[in-house]
Order: structure tokens, then sequence, then C-alpha cells
């Protein structure tokens, strides 16, 4: 046999190939279908050909046609004008920017049904910011899927460390590494779902961001991560919830995802013109120029923002009241009772986890009929919970307050997990001060779905909850206040400028009209040139602010340039890569919780599990630990010590980092 054409020398070439060299390992270890006993010699070519298409096949590594279909079909609804745009020419890197429950989830499905069919992607990856909204929206593409191929669809695979899900079919871990499927099968097809570092190999997959940012660290295989999702659109939504840090790792990873030939959309109801000019490798606008950009919009690497048609629905009239009782839990819970006791479905979203914890527990002493519950047990939504616990938290929470609720009054009580992705319809909302961006969100859980009969509460309405002390000035210095501030940027919240800017701006603006505000509001109170105009503004204290954040920010952003891989460079001048994993995103919070207390967990109730550190942590040494731990619990005492949440555990203390 003679030799093949000389392959390509270019870095991102080699880097690709070395991450296929590892799929093909990994294939060729099969016993099964490789057995070491024999046959020998020529039979063995034959059988190996022929045992090597098989194994590709099972797995999902070879074509597959996409049925023309009508998205009707695909989605059960009519297209509105914008889905359909999307899927045209928004260059390898596309935006869309919309408000919350217009659509854009079908959007992104949809443009990658047409490039499949157009053949520039195979794979679909949607990363998600949390584990809950990646557990819902699994089961909504799954669907898809099998309304598209019929009864021999590909599956989507639940991309989230500690799930075993793979179309609607759970699996159990075994000992070395087996699993044991719900379905009694064995097959192959489920390969990617079994290991999380083979989650990007499956033809479609829902999870967390992480999944895909793992494979631009120097972390054990990278490359495999990297090469695998470079055959599929790379979705990645809710794309505003990132800090310096993070975002600069996405940067990266688009960059290198491009690079090597791939697709990729981002999702945001409220990106700022910084970070969308970072994502976008666009001069960043003046304050003027960015409130001027159309919203909604659709944009792109090379292709500027036009309006996308039909991704609004009727104005929505919020009317906003400041109330200044973040600090008094008591309160908070009898502002949310006496609403529920008039029929409301009422949302209570903290900052914080202890936040939570303390009004919930005030609700459920108050009203203990109308506090959330699992399994008749008054419970709160976090990210601290086990994965089969927040199993039952989320079909909960989507059956209380979900699309297909039934009427009558409740209290939700959560953090950040509620915020995003999760298709919650309030009647009313009491939320943590957050910057802007943070509040748009939470507000569109409110009166989600418009048809609904409210009662006395037909006029959407959110309660926003600062400090007693209208001054902001001493969250600048020593701990955070339920989220906000601090010394320490531990904190979801602390930079102090966007803070103060929104608060200042809901002051003035009493009723926001949804979403025709939404851009205003958003560069208003997020604009970098408007926030140091406010520092100089406010004073020497908050221009010092100014210049630390500014500073933390730089800092980041080198650190996630200097951390993150570039395929760019020949392979012989990458740093070696590290095998404990100690580039992980969220790294530095990485212990995990221990000890639930029993009245606020849904089936693990009591049980302390211990403080553990994590999966490839160097032996002998003790994960580093966060400074916050659960709230006390008011009838059975402290939870423990040691409790905090791990840059994977709890996603809500990570909203700004993903």
């Amino acid at each position: 046999m003679g030799a093949g054409d000389v392959l390509p020398s270019a870095p991102r070439f080699v880097a690709l190939f070395a991450g296929l060299a590892t799929l093909a390992d990994w294939l060729g270890s099969d016993t099964r279908r490789f057995p070491v006993e024999g046959p020998h010699g020529a039979e063995r070519m034959a059988m190996r050909a022929e045992a090597a298409l098989a194994a590709a096949g099972a797995r999902g590594f070879l074509r597959l046609d996409t049925p023309e279909t009508e998205f009707m079909k695909a989605f059960g609804n009519s297209p509105y004008p914008f889905q359909q745009e999307a899927a045209g020419d928004l260059g390898p890197v596309a935006l869309i920017e919309a408000e919350t429950g217009s659509g854009k989830t079908e959007a992104a499905l949809w443009r990658w049904l047409t490039l499949r069919r157009q053949g520039l992607v195979d794979g679909l990856f949607f990363a998600l910011p949390t584990r809950s909204a990646a557990v819902q929206l699994q089961v909504r593409v799954d669907a898809m899927l099998k309304e598209v191929w019929g009864p021999d669809a590909p599956r989507a695979v639940l991309a989230v460390p500690g799930y075993l899900r793979a179309g609607d079919v759970d699996g159990q871990a075994l000992p070395d590494y087996a699993v044991r499927w719900d379905d009694g099968a064995k097959g192959e097809e489920r390969w990617a779902a079994e290991r999380a570092n083979r989650f990007l190999a499956a033809r479609v997959a829902v999870g967390t961001i992480d999944q895909a940012l793992l494979g631009a660290l120097p972390v054990k295989h990278a490359l495999f991560r990297s090469s695998v999702l470079a055959r599929s659109l790379l979705v990645v939504d809710e794309v505003h919830a990132s800090d310096a840090y993070m975002t600069g790792l996405l940067d990266r990873l688009l960059d290198q995802h491009v690079g090597a030939g791939g697709q990729a959309l981002l999702l945001s109801a409220t990106l700022g013109a910084a970070a969308r000019a970072t994502l976008l490798h666009q001069p960043c606008p003046s304050p003027e120029e960015a409130q001027a950009v159309p919203y909604p919009a659709l944009s792109g690497r090379g292709v500027e923002p036009c309006a996308a048609n039909g991704a609004t629905g009727p104005d929505k009239r919020v009317t906003v009241e400041i109330a200044p009782i973040l600090e008094d839990a008591q309160a908070i819970a009898m502002r949310a009772v006496a609403a529920a006791r008039a029929g409301a479905a009422v949302l209570v979203v903290r900052n914080s986890v202890a936040g939570a914890v303390a009004v919930a527990q005030a609700v459920a002493d108050l009203a203990p009929d109308l506090a959330f519950a699992v399994n008749g047990v008054a419970t709160v939504h976090h990210g601290r919970f086990a994965a089969q616990d927040r199993k039952l938290l989320d079909d909960a929470v989507t059956a209380a307050f979900g699309k297909k609720r039934s009427g009558g009054g409740r209290v939700l009580v959560g953090t950040q997990t509620l915020e995003q992705s999760l298709d919650i319809d309030a009647d009313l909302l009491l939320t943590d001060l957050a910057p802007v961006d943070v509040l748009l969100q939470r507000i569109g859980r409110l009166h989600r779905h418009p048809e609904r009969e409210r009662g006395a509460f037909a006029e959407p309405r959110a309660i926003v909850l600062r400090p007693a002390e209208r001054d902001l000035t001493s969250l600048l210095y020593g701990r955070a206040l339920h989220g906000l501030g601090g010394v320490k940027r531990i904190a979801p919240y602390p930079d102090m400028l966007p803070i103060e800017a929104t608060l200042a701006l809901l002051e003035a603006m009493p009723r926001i009209v949804i979403p025709r505000d939404n851009r205003m509001l958003v560069e208003r109170a997020l604009h970098p040139a408007l926030l140091d105009a406010l520092a100089n503004t406010l004073g020497g204290d908050w221009q010092n602010h100014r210049r630390q954040r500014n500073g933390g920010a730089l800092v980041d952003a080198e650190t996630a340039a200097s951390i993150a891989l570039d395929l760019g460079k020949r392979f012989t001048a990458l740093r070696p890569f590290e095998g404990a994993r100690r580039s992980r995103p969220g790294w530095a919070r990485a212990t995990c919780w221990s000890t639930c207390p029993k009245r606020w967990t849904a089936r693990s109730a009591g049980r302390s599990i211990g403080s553990r550190s994590p999966r490839g942590w160097p032996r002998g040494r003790t994960a580093p630990r966060s400074s916050g731990s659960m709230a006390s619990d008011l009838r059975w005492g402290r939870n423990g010590s040691g409790t905090t949440d791990g840059g994977w555990c709890a996603p809500e203390q990570n909203a700004r980092r993903v």
C-alpha cells in the first residue's frame, strides 16, 4: 500500500488529530469487538475494518441524514419570523438576543437542523449555566429529535456529572465503570453518556457549560473534548452570566471551535455592549450607540445587528417596588405569605443560600400549607442538593410553577438556580437587589404565560429588596451582605457600581416595559463608560472601588488568557496538561457541601455525607474551602461545620462565573 497524502502541519489540525487519536484508541480498546485472542493475519485485517465501522456507527460517528421537516412538526407550533431568520447566514459565531420566553431555544434547534442539512455541522452541544436548566432542556431536545427522526432518532445525552441519562432512560453507576440502564439495554449507543469525559462525543448532548470549557483548558482529555466538539453546533445559553474570567475562557473556546471548523450560537436576554463586543470581536460602542442597537436582535461575528422580527409578544408593563427589607427574612416571608393567601403564586429569589433558607423557614413557620414542598416536606431550591434530590426538586417546581400549574396560592423560595432557563410562571416576584441584567432574568419568570387568569395579580409586579440603609458605601468594605459587595470576591455580585446604578435607575423608573426597555436598562446600568462616570460622581470611595474591580477584572482576563489552551501554537509549545485538573472552572471553591439540614432536602434528609475533596485533587491535600456556609436551621440548630458551595455543587454562588 502506497503512502497517502501528506497531512497538514497546521497546529490546529495537529491538536484535532491528537484528539481523534484518543477516540480511535478508546474504540480499539473494546475487546468485545477486537478480541485479543484472534483471529490474526489477513482475517484479522478484515475483521478489524468491519468492527471499526460498526463501533463508530453504534456510537453515532457515521453519517446520519436530516429528514426534511416543518417547524410545526418539530416543535408543535408555527415559527416566529426571527426563528427562521436565525437559521440564515450569521457567521460562524452567531448571537440571538431576545427576552426570556420568546423562543430562542427553538430558534437554536432550528438553526442546528438547517446547518445539518447544509452539511456544516453534525452534532449539537447545548450548554447551559445550571444543572436544573440542563435537566429540563434535555427532555425538550429529546422530544424534538423523536419528532424529526421518529422512533430511531438519536438520543439526547444529559451531559451533567452525577447524572446518567440518554433519551428518556436513566442509568445507575456500578463498580468498575459499568452502568445498568433502566430498560436493560447494553448497547454502545449510550457510550458517550456513561462517562463525563465522553459527554461531548455524543451526537446530541445537553449539559452545563463547564463540560465545553474543559476542552479549552490544559486538563486531561482536553484535546479529545475539543476534537469531538468540532463537529457540533455549540450553543451557549444565558451567555451574559459570565465574569471576565469565564468570558475569557469562552472566547478562547469559541476561537478554537471555529478554527477547527465548528459553528457556535450564543443566546442571551440581557447581554451588555461590552460583553457582546468581546465575544463577537467588535469594538465596544459608546453608550448612545449601544442603546440604539435594536432589541431583540440577530447578529454575529462580521454581521451587524438587525431586528429579530416576531421575537416579542405583547409588552409587559411591570410595576417595580423598592422595599428596604433585604436583611429581614421574617418581613420578606410575611409579604410573600400575604400575597399567597390572596391567591398568588409567589416566587422569592435570593442571592445566597443562607438568605433563601432563612426565608423558606420563615414561610414554612407562618403558612405550612403555602410553602413549596416535596413529598410533603417544606423545602427550598438551590444548588447544594445531591443529583437525585435535585430531580425531585425540579419536577416539583415544574408542577407547582410551570405552564400547566393549577391555581391557588403558594410560595417558592430559591436562589439563582431559578432565574435562568427554567419555565417558571409566577404571579408576584420578590427578589434581592442584583445587577439589572440579573433582575431582568428574574422578572422573566413573572407572568411568563400571559394567557393565565391571575385575579388580583393581573398586573405584573416585582418587589426588589434593598438594604435598610440606602447608602451602599458600607458594602464596599468588610463582608458581603446577602451576596452584595464585600472586600473578598466570593459574593455573587462583588461589584457595587452596577448595583448602585441599577437601584438608582429603578428608583427613577417605578414602571418598566419589557422588552421595550431591556436594552436601555442594561446599557444605562452596565456600560463601562457610564459606570466610570458614576464612580466619579459618587466620590473617592467609589472611585477606588472602581479601580479595584477594573484591576480584578483585568487580572481575571489575563488569568484566563494564560491558562486557556492556545491550539494555534505548536503542540510542543503547549504547557504540560495537568491530570489533577486543578485549572477546572470554579476550582477555587471546590469542596463539596456536607450534612444537609433535615428539613431543607427533598430526600437525603439529615444524612451527613462528609466533606469531600473533588476527584483529581492531589492526595494528602484538602481542596480550598469557601467562606460561605448554610444558614442555621431554626428548629435543629446548625447544620454542621465545613459546609461550602463548590464550583460545581452550587451554580448559584458561581452565577457570574457560570
